[in-house]
């Protein structure tokens, strides 16, 4: 786990497989700025989204209770 970067948003689309986003995305979002990349570890995809409550400001992680979990992907 950690962080990769910085990239180019044309760096970054030769692996859109892992981050599914197109590169005009990349380009929006990046507005001229480097990116960087978090390196996961055992991510778990679940089969309906989760909300998680946003506040303003940087959001680093979200914690999902038990309660709140959805049925995970099975592989």
């Amino acid at each position: 786990m950690g962080t990769r970067g910085p990239f180019t948003p044309a760096q970054l689309a030769a692996h859109q497989d892992k981050h599914r986003s197109r590169v005009e995305d990349l380009e929006a979002y990046a507005g001229g700025r480097p990116l960087y990349a978090w390196v996961l570890k055992d991510a778990v995809q679940f089969n309906r989204p989760v909300p998680v409550p946003t506040k303003r400001g940087q959001q680093v992680w979200a914690t999902v209770s038990d309660d709140e979990e959805g049925e995970r992907q099975e592989e």
